[in-house]
């Protein structure tokens, strides 16, 4: 899980720096098509919805790993019947 938490901060980095490539493009006057500002803006919130939902689904596997730990103690507590 923090191979994929690692890689998705990377993409969100290399996003940014798209952004900011376009930006730079158009400051200086040269063209810049509608296709390049929305991929540029939509990459970096595609890398926030990314880390969210990794972070939501490492936070679930936690829980249910803690909860099926906890059933196995409360079960063999019983002792024999």
């Amino acid at each position: 899980m923090e191979t994929a938490k690692k890689n998705i901060k990377i993409y969100g980095v290399l996003s940014a720096a798209a952004l900011l490539t376009v930006v730079a493009v158009a400051a200086t006057g040269h063209p810049v098509n509608p296709f390049m500002w929305v991929r540029a803006i939509l990459l970096p919130f595609v890398a926030v919805l990314l880390h969210r939902l990794t972070v939501a689904i490492r936070a679930h596997r936690r829980r249910s790993a803690g909860g099926a730990a906890r059933r196995r103690t409360v079960a063999g507590s019983r002792g024999p019947t």
